[in-house]
């Protein structure tokens, strides 16, 4: 414990008064299938780098880490649900990407969207596909698809959804209308640019997608150095899974829903070849651009200097960007270097 304490210290007097630190959350792809998560933690002008597995988010309470797995859903011993005879003996099995949200430094374990049915798909052979496109401290945006073959109609079935869902309501998890999210104006919004995307859709396309939107079917994503909110037309039961017709909601989301600190994309691209994001700190020391293959931390204030460089992963992204602020400060140095080692 002393020697811990003598190391938080040492970092600390590293940082000038004020400086803030920027949490990163990383999506890459898996080298099997899915996907896997890891979270960076970039203190300060000096830009000291500690990179730990899984997302680990900061919350107004605390931190919450999120962990991501693939699991089999055995089926029961005998289907009780078989409506054909023969049927009893079919061993269905469902492939599952599970998301598992715990409290930090401790708490309970929470299964995410749509895992806490245990009938879920019981009845079916296939796969649940999950993928993180946005986590901030309040909110975790979703895509979720599914497809396979079950007893009974739609036969085969496949949907691919977008979900935005509260990190404090996981025990019960209900998808957030964007007007929940983003408020009144985004609210109004939604409808028309949906009713737009889809008066551009061919005869054909307009027989695999439903004129009314399902208001929940959005989530947030990364695009051009800002996170944008992105909508879909609700798919029939019958359209490909990777035929997802989207749209822009066409308003900003708020900086306090994702509290990624001040404009960098116009800084970054001037300065910098290869630029695919950019954050700059709300204190304006630090800006952190990734390239494909890199992450880089220069000091805007100070000539411009790189500070720091860490390789990253083939096809890396960003799903999430926090910035420190001077009332957590002391409580992420207190959590963060354990929960990321």
């Amino acid at each position: 414990m002393k020697r811990l304490l003598l190391i938080l210290g040492l970092i600390m007097t590293c940082l000038p008064a004020g400086a803030a630190d920027l949490l990163l959350g990383l999506r890459s792809p898996a080298q099997e299938e899915g996907y896997q998560y890891r979270t960076a933690w970039i203190s300060g002008p000096k830009a000291r780098v500690q990179i730990g597995p899984d997302l680990v988010i900061p919350q107004a309470s605390g931190f919450v880490r999120i962990r991501v797995f693939s699991q089999d859903t055995p089926p029961p011993r005998k289907n009780p649900l078989a409506s054909e005879e023969g049927m009893d003996d079919i061993e269905w099995l469902t492939k599952e990407d599970r998301l598992v949200v715990q409290a930090l430094p401790e708490g309970s374990k929470l299964l995410v969207p749509g895992t806490n049915d245990p009938t879920s798909l019981i009845r079916c052979d296939g796969a649940i596909w999950r993928k993180i496109l946005f986590a901030g401290p309040r909110y975790l945006a979703l895509e979720e698809a599914q497809a396979g073959y079950c007893d009974g109609p739609p036969n085969p079935f496949q949907s691919s959804m977008l979900r935005v869902y509260d990190l404090e309501s996981l025990a019960r998890p209900v998808p957030m209308p964007v007007v929940r999210v983003l408020g009144e104006a985004a609210g109004e919004a939604f409808p028309k640019n949906a009713a737009a995307a889809f008066k551009k859709l061919s005869p054909e396309q307009h027989a695999r997608y439903y004129a009314q939107p399902d208001p929940a079917n959005w989530a947030i994503i990364r695009r051009h150095g800002q996170w944008v909110a992105r909508g879909r037309l609700h798919a029939r039961p019958e359209t490909p899974r990777n035929d997802a017709i989207g749209f822009d909601v066409g308003t900003p989301v708020p900086g306090k829903v994702t509290q990624s600190g001040l404009p960098a994309w116009k800084l970054a691209t001037q300065r910098i070849d290869g630029v695919q994001d950019a954050y700059l700190s709300p204190d304006g020391q630090l800006l952190v651009v990734l390239t494909r293959s890199k992450l880089l931390g220069y000091a805007p204030r100070r000539g411009f200097r790189l500070i720091c460089q860490i390789p990253l992963r083939p096809g890396e992204t960003p799903v999430m960007a926090v910035w420190s602020m001077p009332k957590n400060r002391s409580q992420w140095y207190a959590v963060l270097p354990r929960a990321l080692n």
